[in-house]
């Protein structure tokens, strides 16, 4: 969104400089493409949720093992309490919610580790796709390329715009 401000902003400053009679002549050619569109059909894409869908399984496994853990130290605690001396059951109880706690930590640990995993994955097939726009930009002689997706382009007019995501779909899916 900030590159569309700075790109209109731009455009605007152009426009003030040019002579009357060279701002009707002029004519912004510009690209539209549909970047989560060209990003989703990437192999790197499919390969990277992949590796997440993996990478969460083991995560989950682990929080899976240590929560049977606390489950099962838990209901020993419940089923032998009435035995046990007022301070052997306070040393019990205080690892029950130490071990709960390093459980939260640990998942919380876990998400934020798959978040990161995710953008540091998906920083590469970016990486691909932005070069990607930048030579077929290059190639039309365009001077900007919007992102259609999430209604960032409410109009555009189809006669000086060229649809790139095509091209772009072709070029990073090789």
């Amino acid at each position: 969104m900030k590159r569309l401000i700075i790109l209109v902003l731009f455009l605007a400053a152009m426009s003030l400089s040019l002579p009357a009679q060279a701002q009707e002549s002029v004519a912004f050619r510009y690209g539209l493409i549909s970047y989560d569109e060209v990003l989703t059909s990437m192999p790197e894409y499919a390969q990277m949720e992949t590796d997440l869908a993996a990478l969460k399984e083991q995560y989950d496994a682990e929080m899976n093992a240590s929560a049977e853990e606390f489950n099962a130290k838990y209901e020993a605690f419940l089923n032998d309490n009435a035995g046990y001396a007022p301070s052997i059951l306070r040393k019990r109880q205080a690892e029950l919610e130490d071990m709960l706690r390093r459980n939260e930590a640990f998942r919380d640990e876990a998400t934020r580790l798959l978040a990161q995993a995710k953008e540091e994955m998906l920083a590469a097939a970016r990486a691909k796709l932005d070069a990607a726009i930048e030579e077929i930009a290059c190639e039309y002689s365009l001077a900007f390329v919007l992102n259609t997706d999430s209604d960032a382009v409410p109009y555009m007019n189809a006669k000086t715009a060229y649809d790139i995501t095509a091209a772009a779909k072709s070029m990073v899916c090789k």
